[in-house]
């Protein structure tokens, strides 16, 4: 247990602050929640000067959107955060009290703001307490935000300042950071400012950087998290710094956190419970999946317990939490484990914090706030893609059928439902298809939670549309990617092809970037001659002398993969991070797709924080025929939709290379009712038939080119 003592000259020091108003800092930060943005204000006060206010105001500008405008922030809460040794005191409990007492009260609102690269959001307020470093006056607090390439969230800091400490000793305050966007952050030291672009004129012998005097110490530590005080001058000192977020090396956004801190007379060594660096602090959540996360706690002093409160907030309402929370001495372990509920929307609530008060028993105690960040997302590996019923990867005249098959079968709507061709994050129905067993959801094409007739629309609408296999997200813009380069290969048969992945550009290059894990997979149905490899004698990420890598063969087309640096250093880069190689079967058929997709990505830097802005992407080919003799096959690839018809048809081409086919319409009786010679293009290509010109009835169509032909049936009604 620690003791610390304090003399009869605190009632002298802190006389000084009774005259001053209330203020003794603040900070001013927001979030985005999906669809605005949530502007908080923390005020910082003292309980021996004037009541708070219930409301503030927020000015919040930009030049380029030539707009200046004020927000109104109500009062949400109060908390106080200075507790003392058992049975004592503060002015917050206790006016006659000799110990300060400090409180923060919360303000928010919210507020939506245009994409533009110059929002500032700022307040002053003139009620700072006497500081012995910059004496009283006003306090200025701002944040800024560049959404021009998209959305952000400020980092997040759950320890409150540390607003008092003994002095002559070297305090250690963990300051654990947490970015809902997985951005770069950096502590740095500001002066405290009394308005916009104007600093507070510090006393002689105090600075920005040395707020307590040239004997004492004040260290940002940007690896561990941590602020290191010392202060020797007795009495408050104006202390702040400014926290900047960094995405693909571009500064987006920034805030900052002034406070005072109190050098008390007095002897002691505060210890706080620090995090071991196993913890979880970030995890992910999914609709209607499980989730976990451990943490544990150790107090410097091997003497003390420790102890941990957990707040799970109103957010995750309905998930089905279970804490299991274990003090210990000096270690407390704490393990979260949740069910997020299906209909979780990541649009509505696209992350959550779970907050952590961690005190030890000392005297006083010594407490730290950390939070667990949850990250919530989509998870989209069994997506929805409207109008695709039976999810093989195209609309076509399969999924009509698909329709049909699971017809007034019901299930979850699907949450935001579009009929765009966009992959959509759907609960899974309890009803699956009889032979391909996917999910019965792939059929409600409109997300209604029903198949019938109105899922035909999306399957109209994005008829001949392909997709790889939805992938863990949607692509995001200003972000790296990690792709299949199939620039210039051909895929044939008997073929040994060999495929550089690609990991950023020089546009979106990958930053602070450690190791990935992820499943290569070969698709499509295109067989291989022998085992895929992944080789790494090009990577830019290292080479053996520094780098380690993992493979686990599951199939010829199926390697899981872990390629990782091994010597605590980040890297920052762009292009073939390694090469896939694989030979194709010589009895593949040109026409035939295959599928390049990664599965499972994870990404991590030296610490072993997981990087989240990144976008795998999949990539598809056709085989393509090796001579002259193969090309004829391309023609199978031909039908009629929809047949039977009315006073619409199409003949839908799926070739290999361009080719010109002409088409013959005859009777039954072998007539020519119509013939047309056109040059198609690779690919899918469409074709209009004169159907409103012909009578009921049925039909052949001819398709030749040089090499082969084929006759298809048609019948229209």
């Amino acid at each position: 247990m620690k003791k610390l003592i304090y003399l009869p000259l605190l009632a002298i020091l802190f006389s000084l602050q009774a005259n001053a108003s209330h203020l003794n800092g603040g900070e001013l930060r927001y979030e985005f929640n999906g669809t605005s943005y949530v502007v908080y204000l923390s005020l910082y006060g003292d309980c021996a000067g004037a009541a708070m206010a219930n409301s503030a105001t927020v000015n919040i500008s930009s030049v380029s959107q030539s707009q200046s405008f004020n927000l109104a922030l109500q009062k949400t809460s109060t908390n106080y955060v200075t507790v003392p040794c058992p049975g004592g005191s503060t002015k917050c409990t206790n006016p006659s009290s000799n110990l300060p007492g400090y409180y923060i009260a919360e303000f928010m609102a919210t507020v939506t703001l245009t994409p533009a690269s110059d929002w500032v959001l700022s307040t002053t307020m003139s009620a700072r307490n006497t500081m012995i470093n910059i004496g009283g006056g006003n306090l200025y607090l701002e944040a800024t935000l560049d959404n021009s390439n998209g959305n952000n969230t400020n980092a997040y800091l759950p320890n409150t300042p540390p607003f008092y400490i003994p002095a002559n000793n070297t305090i250690l305050v963990p300051m654990q950071v947490l970015d809902a966007d997985g951005d770069s952050v950096v502590m740095e030291k500001i002066p405290a400012y009394v308005a916009k672009n104007s600093s507070a004129t510090y006393s002689t012998g105090f600075s920005p950087t040395a707020p307590f005097g040239s004997s004492g110490t004040y260290t940002l530590n940007n690896t561990n998290n941590t602020i290191t005080l010392k202060g020797v001058v007795m009495g408050s000192h104006a202390v702040a710094y400014r926290m900047k977020e960094y995405r693909n090396g571009n500064l987006i956004a920034s805030y900052t956190r002034d406070f005072g801190v109190a050098v008390l007379p007095g002897s002691a060594t505060l210890t706080f419970p620090q995090i071991n660096p196993n913890s979880i602090q970030t995890a992910y959540a999914c609709p209607g999946a499980a989730g976990t996360a451990a943490l544990n706690f150790t107090d410097p002093n091997s003497n003390d317990s420790v102890y941990i409160d957990v707040d799970i907030p109103a957010a995750l309402t309905g998930w089905n939490v279970v804490v299991n929370n274990v003090p210990g001495k000096p270690t407390a372990n704490l393990g979260i484990t949740w069910t997020a509920p299906s209909n979780l929307n990541p649009s509505v609530i696209p992350h959550a914090y779970i907050k952590l008060r961690v005190r030890d028993n000392a005297c006083p105690r010594n407490i730290a706030d950390y939070a667990v960040l949850i990250r919530i997302q989509n998870c989209p590996t069994d997506s929805v893609w409207p109008g695709d019923a039976n999810s093989d990867k195209i609309t076509n005249l399969l999924d009509p059928l698909a329709i049909a098959v699971a017809y007034g079968k019901t299930g979850p709507t699907r949450p935001n439902a579009t009929v765009n061709y966009v992959a959509q994050w759907a609960q899974d129905w309890s009803h699956t298809y009889p032979i391909s067993g996917k999910n019965v959801k792939h059929g409600d094409c409109n997300g209604d939670g029903v198949v019938n007739l109105a899922d035909l629309g999306a399957v109209a609408l994005n008829w001949g549309q392909t997709h790889p296999k939805g992938g863990p997200r949607s692509k995001t813009t200003g972000v790296p990617d990690l792709y299949y380069d199939i620039t210039g290969i051909k895929f044939a048969p008997g073929v040994t092809v060999a495929v550089p992945i690609k990991l950023g550009s020089t546009t979106d290059p990958m930053n602070d970037f450690y190791g990935l894990g992820t499943t290569v997979s070969i698709g499509g149905g295109v067989a291989l001659s022998s085992q895929a490899t992944i080789t790494t004698s090009t990577s830019w990420l290292g080479n053996s002398s520094n780098t380690l890598e993992f493979n686990k063969d599951k199939n010829y087309a199926v390697v899981d993969w872990v390629y990782a640096r091994t010597d605590q250093q980040n890297q920052n880069g762009s292009g073939t991070i390694a090469t896939l190689n694989f030979t194709i079967s010589p009895n593949a058929k040109p026409g035939q797709t295959i599928d390049l997709d990664f599965g499972n990505t994870v990404m991590v830097d030296k610490d072993g924080k997981q990087i989240t802005d990144f976008n795998p992407i999949s990539a598809s080919a056709q085989i393509e025929p090796q001579g002259v003799n193969d090309i004829a096959s391309q023609l199978e690839h031909a039908t009629v939709v929809p047949n039977p018809s009315g006073k619409q048809a199409q003949l839908r081409l799926q070739l290999v290379q361009a080719d010109d086919i002409q088409i013959t319409i005859t009777d039954m009786a072998g007539k020519t009712l119509w013939q047309q010679t056109q040059t198609v293009s690779s690919g899918v290509q469409y074709i209009t038939l004169p159907a409103a010109e012909l009578a009921n009835g049925i039909y052949m169509v001819n398709l030749a080119n040089s090499n082969s032909q084929k006759v298809m049936k048609w019948i229209k009604h």
